[in-house]
């Protein structure tokens, strides 16, 4: 500036007059800042506005994040064009006041002027290049407005999951914590609404700790839940010291269980790479904790690690968790691997790949049997050393027993099949010894005689021999013995009139029994029926006799107890001799204080068994010194048991024991029976009041719940006569537990089975805050596999399980018999030509039950089937398997689906559902394919309605299959190319359905049972052939048990010689039956072809 100065002090006589000090030049400073505070002005003016759209729109849920997104995006374009607007209108105004401005005193500018203009001043150039910056800034925001809304669209475009709930286990608190944090922690919502989902998300112990925080103020009580929750769970400590307790105090992995093995490896390497994250893998690296570990691991890996060891303690260190993560992570690898892996194991032979083929057109009339089976080496004989086992040694069976014994021990064999490798207990062989009277586990020929017992005295029983059972009563003392006969009235059932009469209270009766002479003084009648009886003097004795319902009450009480199912009886045989009279009672000192009710001058008419125990049940006992009577009070009065005197007489002998079962014998002769010919055609029967009670139930209170029918349970009474059975629930399960320990791979079958029954809403836990709706039962449960698909375990609710005499299945009706025969639905399957079979999915779990009445179905389980924790209460909410009414409960929901949407069918569809199934099972044959896949179709959609799904469908024509999803084709079916490939063999309702072929074959493994008649038996009844195709050929079998049954042999006792031979050579020919094929379709194909022009 100076320098300038003195330039113009020598050349301008003017005294310094520039031309930059015009009026716009003077100007542009105060402008510049003027432009750029008003353009800022602009701009907080425009985000203060959007500022308070924003406010209230962060007041919306995520489906409003998309709007303001797109705020935030307009909100910045429209500060863009604000700042950009200033500038311009500023622009131009600079322009008009410059153009515009008078000129008062022109000045002479010298165009040749060499000195340089201020640097400070802006050239034209400088001005253009300084929007530059604004243009980037510009282009920026939109690049990051555009990134922001890709990400929200991204956001709402990736699929929900739903939060896990956490219980306080320092194993998944991360987890947890991580899914919260990012879900609802990072969000804008108020610290309240986080709380409440924090508290919502928690339960058991985390939701206990956390209860207090609900009452401090939000922002306050969501910090102190956080805090809380962390120093609680989450600290890195206590996480660690749960991991370590995990895999080292877990259940030691047994044999070769892959699966277990898996399992623990995965477990140890989550758990290493936590604690290394966390930093404290350190904790698991001394050798004490490693050695703890690998304790858990089988024997021949424990060798192996050894090895390991070995090598690692050379390259001078010492094994740590890596090291030892990695050894059972390659070992887990190895038992694990699709194709080799099975090397490892003991039982090499077993299942080879099976490849679909193709068909190889055989000729009409032509068979073919395949036997599949494990290529074995067969076992040498540790006698003789030669090709067969123990029970084909003629050596073995002529030693001696202690002989036999000995070499079965130093030999290490099973005692029952005589295999290495397993004890007795765990023998898979189904088979007990044939000696009579013995049903131990273990083969005929290491049975021991018990020693015989030492001479006993007159008065004391004789100890039951396997030939013969005798029982000695001596008639010294004659002592008078009393039964227990109370004094009651009876009332038939709707009627006032009542009768007074004695009953016997009956343990050993199964069922109650009243004369047909007090039957008709109240007036009782009912239905007809034929029951068996047994007694000492006679067994199975067939009694015809009819079922009425009585009520009864105490002599001295006014209590009404029902009983809906009596038989009558001509008479009850009881002696006066065992009544009570009032000497009987004088000489007693312990029962002066019992007030005993008189019975000398009535005669009992009525048997109260073990079918109703709340009538015989104790409620209180008195007893004196041995051989003296005893007293006990029930419901209905004192009764007095026991002997009473001895006056010289000679008194009866009074036993009894009557059961309504049907025995051995009568099945027998039902197996010999046939079905009558002229009920094939029609499959229903009647139904008794009983039955019609419990249709109307249904009809008064079927609803459509959810996409499923509600039906309730059919209980005899409201509430049920059930006790608080949860003790022996807990006993159950205990033993159940013991059961699944020793399985580990039934274990972890069994927990996922637990959590699909929750996960399906099939069951649900119980809150124990809340009060029941009712009485509660607590069902046992068990797992039971079917040895024909020994990978699929069923967990079913024993409904039969009873608690002091009751059960869940005593106190409910059965319901109608509405269920096809199966008889009837085969010979429909037969009828037309195209085939098609289906099968309902979990039929039983598609009927829910009313919330009120679930209490009684109630079962314990563990929280993730961890079993060293205490057990949590679940209940039922769909009708069970096992219950007795509940085939005829889901029969009925079925039929009432048909019956409420079959006008929308327009095939044959709702009468398929009447007479086509049989249970869960569909079998219907049709003329037309197009009527088929129709028929298919609409089946599907009708029973859809109803909540039940159709699936393992299978049909003998493969374009009514291709109709089908793939996913509810049936399993042999699912992977083939049906244009090419031949259709697998099926079971349709036990018959063997070879579908390619289109006909019936059978599949003979004679069973090895002893030579009795209770081996014959099961060899012939495992004839499966109920439309009596092969009834030619069997009937040879038949003939022989038929025989044997006329000389009155004993089930378990040695048939004849002469006829052992005529078993075996019918035994020899019966694989000769798999050469027996019959085409499914009894019409002929001209005659279908007839039929469908």
């Amino acid at each position: 500036m100076s320098t300038v100065g003195q330039k113009n002090a020598k050349g301008d006589p003017e005294g310094g007059v520039r031309p930059e000090d015009s009026a716009s030049q003077c100007g542009s400073t105060t402008s510049s800042v003027r432009l750029r505070t008003l353009a800022r002005r602009a701009a907080l003016a425009v985000e203060a506005e959007a500022l308070k759209q924003k406010m209230a729109l962060e007041k919306e849920e995520l489906a409003l994040r998309q709007r303001k997104a797109q705020l935030d995006m307009d909100t910045r374009m429209k500060i863009s064009d604000a700042e950009t607007q200033v500038y311009l209108n500023e622009a131009d105004r600079l322009l008009s006041d410059e153009a515009s401005a008078p000129q008062k005193h022109p000045v002479e500018v010298n165009e040749t002027l060499t000195y340089p203009l201020d640097s400070g001043t802006p050239t034209p150039t400088q001005v253009e290049q300084s929007t530059k910056p604004t243009e980037a800034l510009l282009l920026q925001i939109l690049q990051e407005g555009q990134k922001q809304q890709r990400q929200l669209l991204e956001s709402l475009n990736v699929p929900q999951t739903q939060m896990m709930t956490y219980d306080g286990n320092p194993l998944k608190y991360w987890e947890f914590w991580r899914a919260f944090e990012n879900s609802i922690d990072c969000t804008s919502i108020p610290d309240s609404a986080k709380l409440t989902r924090l508290l919502y998300y928690c339960e058991g112990d985390a939701r206990k700790i956390l209860q207090p925080c609900s009452i401090m103020p939000s922002g306050e009580g969501y910090m102190r839940a956080k805090a809380m929750l962390q120093e609680r769970f989450g600290t890195p400590f206590m996480i660690a010291d749960a991991w370590i307790r995990k895999v080292t105090g877990g259940r030691k992995i047994t044999g070769r269980d892959k699966r277990a093995l898996r399992e623990f490896a995965d477990e140890l390497q989550v758990c290493s790479l936590t604690l290394d994250a966390m930093g404290y893998i350190g904790d698991l690296s001394p050798q004490l904790v490693l050695v703890q570990i690998v304790e858990r691991l089988p024997l021949y890996l424990c060798g192996r690690w050894l090895s390991v060891v070995r090598r690692i303690r050379r390259e001078d260190r010492l094994p740590n968790i890596f090291d030892l993560v990695d050894f059972v992570q390659g070992a887990a690898d190895e038992e694990n691997d699709p194709v080799y892996g099975r090397l490892l194991t003991k039982d090499q032979g077993g299942s080879g790949t099976s490849q679909n083929k193709k068909s190889t057109g055989l000729k009409k009339g032509a068979f073919s049997t395949t036997a599949t089976g494990n290529d074995v080496t067969p076992q040498l004989c540790v006698i003789c050393k030669e090709s067969h086992s123990l029970f084909g040694c003629d050596k073995f069976k002529r030693m001696q027993l202690d002989d036999r014994l000995k070499l079965v021990r130093e030999n290490r064999l099973c005692f029952n099949c005589l295999e290495k490798g397993h004890m007795s207990r765990y023998c898979k062989l189904k088979r007990v010894c044939s000696v009579y009277g013995c049903n131990r586990k273990h083969t005929k020929f290491l049975h021991q005689q018990k020693p015989e017992q030492p001479q006993q005295t007159q008065e004391e029983a004789v100890s039951p021999s396997p030939e013969k059972i005798e029982s000695h009563f001596t008639g010294a003392g004659n002592m008078k013995v009393l039964l227990p006969i109370v004094p009651v009235w009876v009332y038939a059932a709707g009627s006032n009139i009542g009768v007074e009469t004695l009953a016997l209270l009956d343990s050993g009766s199964t069922s109650t029994f009243c004369t047909k002479k007090l039957a008709a003084r109240v007036k009782a009648s009912g239905l007809s029926s034929i029951v068996s009886v047994s007694t000492l003097e006679r067994a199975n004795s067939e009694l015809q006799t009819s079922v009425v319902s009585l009520k009864v009450a105490a002599k001295s009480s006014s209590r009404m107890v029902n009983l809906p199912k009596v038989y009558t009886k001509t008479d009850i045989n009881i002696n006066s001799d065992h009544l009570l009279m009032k000497e009987d009672v004088d000489k007693l000192q312990h029962l002066t204080d019992v007030d005993f009710p008189s019975t000398s001058k009535l005669q009992v008419d009525l048997l109260i068994g073990q079918d109703y125990p709340e009538l015989i049940c104790p409620l209180e006992i008195r007893r004196g010194v041995p051989r003296n009577p005893y007293a006990v009070r029930t419901v209905l009065g004192w009764t007095l048991n026991g002997p009473v005197q001895s006056d010289g007489r000679r008194m009866a002998v009074t036993s009894h024991y009557i059961s309504d079962e049907i025995s051995l014998e009568d099945q027998c002769k039902l197996f010999w029976s046939l079905e009558g010919i002229e009920t094939l055609h029609y499959d229903a029967k009647g139904m008794s009041v009983k039955d019609r009670e419990v249709l109307k139930l249904w009809e008064d209170n079927v609803v459509m719940n959810g996409g499923h029918y509600q039906l309730p349970i059919p209980l005899k009474e409201r509430p049920p006569p059930l006790c608080d059975n949860r003790w022996m629930a807990q006993q159950r399960l205990h033993s159940l537990r013991r059961r699944l320990l020793r399985d580990t791979a039934m274990h972890a079958k069994y927990t996922q089975g637990m959590a699909d029954l929750v996960a399906k809403g099939y069951a649900e836990e119980v809150d124990e805050t809340q009060p029941p709706n009712g009485t509660c039962w607590y069902l046992p449960h068990h797992p039971v596999i079917n040895p024909k698909k020994p990978d699929k375990l069923r967990i079913v609710f024993n409904c039969a399980a009873k608690c002091l005499g009751v059960g869940l299945n005593d106190v409910v009706m059965q319901g109608p018999d509405r269920i096809n025969k199966l008889t009837g639905v085969l010979l429909r399957f037969l009828r037309a030509p195209i085939a098609i079979m289906a099968d309902v999915e979990t039929m039983f779990h598609q009927v829910t039950v009313h919330p009120n009445e679930r209490d009684v179905l109630r079962f314990l389980w563990w929280p993730d089937g961890r079993e060293d924790e205490d057990p949590k209460i679940y209940r039922m909410c769909v009708h069970l398997f096992g219950g007795t009414w509940s085939p005829s409960c889901c029969s009925f929901a079925m039929r009432q689906t048909a019956k409420d949407y079959g006008d929308q069918c327009n095939t044959q569809a709702p009468r398929v559902v009447e007479m086509n199934f049989y249970v869960d099972d569909c079998l219907v044959s049709v003329e037309e394919e197009d009527e088929a896949i129709r028929l298919a179709s609409e089946l599907r959609t009708l029973l859809q309605k109803g909540g039940f799904r159709l699936a393992k469908w299978m049909s003998s024509n493969t374009r009514v299959l291709q109709t089908i999803p793939v996913q509810d084709r049936a399993k042999p079916v699912v992977g083939l190319d049906l244009n090419f490939d031949a259709l697998p063999i099926e079971h349709a309702l036990g018959m063997i359905w070879d579908v390619e072929r289109d006909s019936f074959v059978y599949k003979i493994q004679p069973k090895d049972k002893p030579l009795t008649r209770r081996g014959l038996l099961s060899v012939v009844s495992s004839v499966y052939d109920p439309l009596g195709y092969a009834s030619p050929f069997a009937r040879r079998g038949k003939l022989i048990l038929q025989e044997l049954t006329r000389k009155k042999l004993n089930w378990d006792e040695p048939i004849p010689d002469s006829d052992a031979r005529k078993w075996k050579a019918w035994i020899e020919e019966l694989p000769q039956m798999e050469g027996i094929e019959v085409s499914r379709c009894v019409k002929p194909q001209a005659t279908s072809a007839v039929a469908a022009a």
